[in-house]
Formats: structure tokens, sequence, C-alpha cells
């Protein structure tokens, strides 16, 4: 581990060796940590003065994170001492930027000296201070967009951030008005305080629920809940949420805790993942819900109320997006949600509700997790191309047991092919990322029309459904064979990467170790083939998209689209950017030129568009 870590630090920073410097200034100023490193060989010295240097810095950091132990030990946390101990020499490597080296004597005996100035450590809680007031402004914008998930975990990051400086009340917002550390924790409260959870109906194990804030459909949040045996993980999507619990559960009262601290998004941050660990968790008022239950099916007024305001919150179509004569939509899908609801799969499991490729899907669906049908559908049925007809308004949720009980409430989309069967089932968008899809421009100039774009967002309800229900097939279909594949993960351990020329590792603003690779398609469709066998669900969720007009001359159709992608998994999670460049030149099979992934980015100026790709 330790080699591991000197590896890391002379290839991540640049190091000089100087000579002539007074060493006795440097001991003494007090303007510069140090170390001093013995060995046999000149590197074996040089990574003990790194140590040396790096314990020297440690010591700095815990001196000044003294509130927080103080803290700690008055909480009854056991290991305290160890956990600051972990946390500052960690932070120490962290600020190892520029380490210079003097070389004292060399073989048999090597003695290396390494030093820094000391405002590397004031550098350290610089980048923090900027980074929480950042996570300030991005949290209003999640805010005035109702998405409190994003939200609350910005305001509270900014919160840990800020308790994990020297001077934690000295640090204001960008404005210079408010101080962090006292503002913070109130917001976050308020926002509690806002959120209203009511119960909508039991059907054995699945108890629905619907969530609003101030009157207006949560567009999502996640939260935990026992489930009789255990704590379990659940989430909300246009104001609908689902809890899965033991059949003994009595069901009068369900208790919900809003989580705000998003550790399972965090653990690829490795800075911000150490700072939760040590900053004692501040307990927000009102984050508890407590539920009354109902008797069973039977909604009473104020849950009707609210379940109305949830479907308020569908996509209108309008008198010509429907279809005016649907009995029998109405029959084939009703019976498909019937057998759903009812456990009864293989009731509608045939060539009289589905063609192959449908009924192919709709085995992967009612096999990712235990899928369930939430509230009562309303489904509505719209036009779609070449004849066919896409049946919207049914939500589920899928809950997957491995670990902690996980759910995702999902949007769930059949389209019906002229011979009046189920031909593709996919997971919808979502309000927000579909309407910021049919109706945001990427600039004054786009002329995509309607069409168009109610085109893509079929195509990236596909694309997100391939992802999530694993279909390799489908992802391979829609690829072009010499697409330009940018795909990126985030790294919790820095590897060494230099040597190979499809790999490049940055640092995004210091806070990530971003591990990129350039694959060609057939490279890409085997790193998914391997990705796909370890992992027990994905889950895919869009908002903030933009959409681009590329190239429509004579014959040919190339768009562009930019989503904000949070990719969860039951062995990684992460938050970017996703960017397709889209040949729908022939729109029964389009094409995927290019795939590009960036990591989380306040700006979204600095992220890869069409004008990267074509000229």
């Amino acid at each position: 581990m330790k080699n591991n870590i000197i590896a890391f630090l002379f290839m991540l920073f640049a190091v000089h060796t100087v000579h002539g410097q007074n060493w006795d200034y440097i001991m003494d100023s007090g303007e510069y940590y140090y170390g001093v490193g013995r060995g046999s060989t000149m590197e074996e010295a040089r990574e003990q003065a790194l140590v040396s240097l790096s314990q020297s810095i440690s010591v700095q950091i815990k001196s000044d994170l003294t509130h927080l132990l103080e803290e700690m030990n008055s909480n009854g946390v056991i290991d305290s001492e160890q956990r600051i101990r972990m946390y500052s020499e960690s932070s120490s490597q962290a600020t190892l930027h520029d380490v210079n080296f003097w070389e004292y004597s060399g073989p048999p005996k090597c003695v290396m000296r390494a030093y820094v100035e000391r405002t590397v450590v004031d550098a350290m809680y610089s980048r923090r201070i900027d980074r929480a007031r950042g996570l300030v402004v991005e949290a209003e914008r999640y805010l005035s967009e109702q998405k409190l998930d994003m939200a609350l975990r910005a305001y509270y990051w900014a919160y840990a951030l800020t308790r994990s400086v020297k001077d934690p009340g000295r640090v204001k917002d960008e404005s210079g008005k408010r101080t962090l550390i006292d503002y913070l924790p109130l917001v976050i409260e308020d926002i509690m305080g806002d959120i209203e959870v009511s119960y909508g109906k039991r059907d054995g194990e699945s108890v629905d629920m619907h969530f609003t804030y101030k009157g207006k459909p949560v567009k999502s949040l996640n939260f935990f809940y026992n489930d009789g045996r255990g704590e379990c993980y659940g989430s909300v999507k246009d104001g609908y949420g689902n809890l899965r619990v033991h059949p003994s559960h009595s069901g009068a009262y369900y208790h919900l805790e809003i989580d705000y601290e998003a550790v399972n998004v965090v653990k690829n941050d490795k800075d911000l993942e150490q700072i939760l660990n040590v900053v004692p968790k501040r307990v927000i008022p009102k984050s508890g819900k407590t539920v009354k239950g109902g008797d069973g099916r039977t909604l009473k007024s104020s849950e009707k109320k609210a379940a109305n305001i949830v479907a308020s919150n569908e996509i209108a179509p309008s008198a010509s997006q429907l279809v005016q004569n649907d009995a029998d939509y109405e029959k084939t899908v009703g019976d498909i949600i019937n057998a759903i609801s009812s456990g009864n799969y293989e009731r509608v499991a045939n060539d009289r509700y589905f063609t192959a490729n449908g009924l192919e899907i709709y085995r992967k669906l009612v096999k990712y997790g235990t899928a369930k049908v939430i509230g009562i559908p309303k489904i509505s049925y719209f036009k779609g191309p070449e004849g066919t007809v896409a049946a919207r308004g049914l939500h589920m949720s899928f809950s997957f047991n491995r670990g902690r009980k996980t759910t995702f409430v999902e949007d769930v989309v059949f389209t019906i092919g002229q011979e009046g069967k189920v031909d593709n089932i996919s997971f919808g968008l979502g309000v927000d990322a579909t309407n910021a899809i049919l109706c945001n421009r990427a600039s004054e100039a786009d002329a995509t029309t309607l069409e168009m774009r109610e085109t893509l967002v079929g195509f990236m309800e596909n694309y997100k459904t391939a992802y999530c229900l694993e279909r390799l097939d489908y992802i391979e279909k829609i690829f072009s064979d010499d697409a330009v594949i940018i795909r990126g993960m985030v790294l919790k351990t820095p590897t060494r990467n230099s040597d190979v020329e499809n790999r490049v590792r940055i640092s995004n603003k210091g806070h990530e170790i971003i591990h990129y690779n350039k694959d060609n398609k057939q490279e890409y469709l085997k790193y998914l083939r391997e990705s796909f066998s370890r992992k027990e669900f994905i889950n895919i969720r869009f908002t903030d998209a933009d959409v681009q007009t590329l190239d429509k001359t004579a014959g040919k159709e190339l768009y562009g689209i930019q989503l904000r992608q949070e990719y969860t998994s039951s062995n990684y999670s992460d938050k970017g950017y996703l960017f397709l460049m889209i040949d729908f030149t022939d729109k029964e099979e389009p094409l995927i030129m290019v795939r590009t992934w960036q990591p989380n980015e306040e700006d979204m100026n600095k992220l890869y568009h069409g004008g990267y790709f074509f000229k």
C-alpha cells in the first residue's frame, strides 16, 4: 500500500531535486514542512523522505481539526482518534503538489531530504471552501427544478466541506452575507419541512407512496425505510415512490428517512468520502417522515388529493397526438398489466400479445428485479411513426434484494405495431428529461422539429432500457461500426496508465481522478459484456437535455444530444454528462456515431458537444 502511494505521488506531481538551499533555514523558519529519508539506494531514500514529509503535514492537519475531534468524542464515537489520524494522513498526501528534494549523500548510505511550503495546507482548505460555495449555487439551481435529491446532497456536501476546514465559522457564501456553517443546516431543514409523503395503496408486500414538495410532485428523491427485517433503500420519480415490506408488517404506520448524505454516490469521490467519514453527521429535523397506512386499496380524500397532484404531472397529450379508437389497444395493454400485477407473467407471454422482439423484452422486464405495478394505471395512447402506437402512463417499481434491498421507480412504455401486438417495451425518461428534449433548444438557431424531438425521446428511452435490461444485441445494433466511444470511470484509487495510448487520467478540479478509455465498437461491447456479468442491476436517470441539429442536408440527418446522467448499479455509481451524436438518415435504423462521458461539471459549456466532432 505504501509503495502504491509513493508511486502515485511520483507520477502525479512535479518533483524537483534542489541543491544550495540552507537546510537550517528550511527547518527553523516555520515556512516549510520537511522530511528526511534514508536507504541503501536514492530511490528508497526518496520514498522514505516522502513518508516523513507526509507525516509532518498530517500532524498540522490533525491539529487544525481539533474542533471535530472534540465533537466526535462528545458524541461517543469510539474510533474518533483513528478516524482523524487516517483522514489527516490522507489529506496530507493530497497537499503535495510541488515537492522539492535535496540529495544529501549518496550510496552506500543514501539520505534524501524533501520539503514543501506550508501554504499547501491553506491551499487545500481554500479549494474545499471554493467547492462548498460552488455546491451551494448548484443546490439552489436543483431546488428550483424540484430535483430534491441533488439539491439536498449538494447542500449537505457543502456543509461537510465547510466543517472540514480550519476556521469553519468564518466561511461565507459567494455573496459574503451568509455563514455557511449556520445557514446550510437551516435550509436543509426548511426543505425537509416542505416535503409531504402520503399513502397510496398496499398490495401484498408492495406499498405505494406519493411525494410532493410545496404542493408539486417531487421529481427525484431517495429515502431509507425498514421493511420489518432491515434497512432498505428507495427512490422517487416524478412523485411516485414504492416500499417493499415484509408480509408481517402491520401497515398501520410506515417510517421513512430522507437521504441527504448520498453516500452511495460519494463513494467515488475519495476526498469527500473521507470528509463525510470524519465529520460527525448532522441530524436534520423533519428528515424523518411517518406515514399512516390505509385499508388496502381504499384511498382517503387527502390521499386522493396527493395522488391527483402527482398524476397531474404526467405529460399531457394534445388531441391530435391521441389515438381515437383505442379499444383494441386497451384490451392488449390491460391484459398485460393485469398479468404483471398478479405475478402471472406467463399468462400473456405468447404471440397473441407480443411480436418476437416484444416478447423477448417482456421476459427481460419481468426479470428486472421484483416487478410491481404502482397505483391504478391511467394509460394514454399516442400516435407514433409508421402507424405505431405508444401506450404511456404505467408506473412500476423494481426491487433488488441482494445486500441492502434497493427499489427503483420507472414509467413503462409499450409500443404497439400495426398488427396490434406489443413490439417494444421501454423505460420512460421521466417528465423532466422528456420536456427538456421536446422544449429546450441548444440555441435560438436550432431548428430541430417537434417530430424529430419526439423521435429522439423514443430513441433515448430505448437506449436507457437497453443498458438497464442488459440488451447487448440492441446496443450492438445502434452503434456504428466505426463509432468514436469515450467512456469514463471515477476511480477511487488512482492507477498508472500513462503508457497506454488510449487511456487518459485527469483531475476534475482536484476532486476526482477520472479514468478515460477510447474504445472501438468491439472493445466497448466486450467491456459491457464483462461489466453486465458483474452486476445485479443497472439503473440510469437522465436530466438537463440539450438537442442540436448538426447536419440536415439532402438525404442526411445528424443530431447531437447532451444529457446529465446518473448511473447506479449494484457495485458502482457515478454522475456526469453523456453526449451522443446520432445519424438519423435512416430513421428505422439510427446509428450512434459518437458516444462520450464526462464527470459532473457545473458549467455545461465546458462539455463535449457536436462542434467537437462535426464541422
